[in-house]
C-alpha cells in the first residue's frame, strides 16, 4: 500500500515553520527574530537605507500596525533611526543605522550557517533545480511584482 504523501502546500507550510523557527533561535545571539532581519535587509537594499512605514508595509504585504510594531522594537535596539518628513509629519520614516547594518551582516552570516545545513543533503545541481523552481512557483504566486529578485 502507497503511504498518501502531504499536499504540498502542507509539506512547504511545515517547512517555512521549521525553518522560521530554526532561524529565530540561531538569531537570538543577535537579539533579532527573522523578521526583524528581513526588515532590517529591505532598508539596507536602499540607496539612503530610509524608507517610510507605508512602504514597509506594501513591500512585506503586513499591516500597519505590524510595520509599526517590527520598526518600534528595531528602533529600540538602535537598529534603526526615525527620521522627521518635512513635508508631513504624518509620515513615519526610518533608516538604518550603522549599529543595525553591523547586526545585519552578523545575522546574514550566521543564516546562511543554517541554510547550508539545512541543503547539506542536496548535491550542489539539485540546490540550484531547488532554487529554479522555487522562483518559478514564487512568480506565479505574486505575478504583479515580477520575476523575484530573491537570492
Amino acid at each position: 500500500m502507497v503511504q498518501k504523501q502531504l499536499p504540498y502546500a502542507a509539506l512547504i507550510k511545515q517547512l517555512s515553520t521549521e525553518i522560521q523557527k530554526r532561524a529565530d533561535a540561531a538569531l537570538q545571539e543577535s537579539d533579532l527574530t527573522m523578521t526583524q532581519m528581513y526588515f532590517l535587509g529591505a532598508l539596507s537594499h536602499l540607496p539612503d537605507g530610509c524608507a517610510t512605514l507605508k512602504e514597509l508595509e506594501r513591500y512585506f504585504r503586513v499591516a500597519q500596525s505590524t510595520a509599526a510594531g517590527v520598526t518600534a522594537r528595531l528602533e529600540k535596539k538602535g537598529l534603526i533611526e526615525s527620521l522627521p518628513n518635512e513635508n508631513d509629519r504624518r509620515v513615519k520614516r526610518v533608516r538604518i543605522t550603522d549599529a543595525g547594518a553591523d547586526t545585519l551582516r552578523h545575522a546574514l552570516e550566521t543564516m546562511e550557517r543554517g541554510e547550508h545545513q539545512m541543503l547539506s543533503p542536496l548535491s550542489d545541481a539539485e540546490q540550484e533545480t531547488l532554487l529554479t523552481l522555487l522562483r518559478r512557483v514564487h512568480n506565479a504566486l505574486r505575478p504583479e511584482e515580477g520575476e523575484c529578485t530573491c537570492p
